[in-house]
């Protein structure tokens, strides 16, 4: 047998052992949902579908050294999974959403983290990815580590874009390196007024003679009250900046950075200090710019 039927075990919720035969190399969408199973070791796995062990409440240990690809939803709800450390190459969205155990993910050999795949992992503090690929699009999806509260090492310097709330309220994040980003969605550092911060935050941008960033999302870094001190940033690539982009973080200064020939219009809200019209605020972050 190589592949193991859809909904085969589904809602079996006294199910805690399963021994499978090594010919396996799939298990199909929803297999093993809400079943009580505890671990799941298997050498020729290559595949799982969606929802395959979604609400496995009592799952904690993960080892398929040949997955590559793992469906939507497959690992959802596994509230007790405590780490994850395999060769995966796809992971669909919400993979491991909602996994509130989990402390720990290897995944060192994507290039696209899906939409949701890590989000409300809220025990989850360090995240290996691939830092060898040179590929242009390698991409952090939509809200993939949002709620992440505890998270506090990810190496970003191979990711190229950054989409929509992927780390929004990761109050615990206090250094990134985006030198090679091209792309920072809405929201994609954003915190939430009641969510408590780190330690000061840093960000490493490209450096000012080989700018990258062409696009920073409305609000990319909203309420981040611990990034502070000076911003020295080459806006030189810049097609897009949305209002309020370093809103009510704790920056006091700007110098941005811009070819003399750059026709480039910032947005009027783009150094407010206050979101004037929700909160009544008028003070803005004085910024220089340097024609280059």
């Amino acid at each position: 047998m190589r592949k193991l039927a859809a909904y085969m075990f589904n809602n079996c919720t006294k199910l805690k052992t399963v021994t499978l035969p090594d010919s396996l190399t799939e298990i199909d969408e929803g297999a093993f949902t809400n079943t009580a199973i505890e671990s799941l070791e298997h050498l020729n796995i290559e595949k799982i579908g969606k929802e395959a062990f979604k609400g496995c409440t009592k799952l904690k240990r993960i080892s398929l050294p040949k997955i590559k690809t793992i469906g939507q939803e497959a690992f959802a709800d596994c509230t007790s999974l405590l780490k994850f450390d395999n060769d995966v190459t796809s992971i669909g969205e919400g993979a491991f959403k909602n996994c509130s155990s989990l402390e720990e993910v290897n995944i060192r050999k994507l290039t696209l983290v899906s939409a949701s795949a890590f989000e409300n992992a809220v025990k989850l503090t360090k995240v290996s990815l691939n830092t060898e690929t040179t590929s242009t699009s390698f991409s952090i999806e939509t809200r993939a580590f949002a709620n992440c509260v505890l998270l506090n090492e990810i190496d970003l310097s191979r990711v190229r874009k950054i989409k929509d709330e992927a780390f929004k309220n990761c109050n615990a994040l206090t250094s990134l390196d985006l030198s090679v980003v091209t792309e920072i969605g809405k929201e994609a550092f954003s915190i939430d007024n009641e969510t408590p911060l780190a330690a000061e935050f840093e960000v490493i941008f490209a450096s000012i003679n080989s700018p990258t960033c062409t696009t920073i999302g409305e609000k990319a870094f909203y309420n981040r009250t611990n990034y502070v001190g000076v911003l020295e940033f080459n806006i030189g690539k810049l097609k897009t900046c949305g209002n309020y982009a370093f809103g009510k973080t704790g920056i006091t200064n700007f110098i941005l950075h811009l070819k003399t020939t750059s026709t480039l219009k910032l947005p009027t809200t783009f150094a407010d200090y206050w979101n004037g019209k929700e909160e009544g605020g008028t003070e803005t972050i004085p910024y220089v710019i340097e024609r280059m």
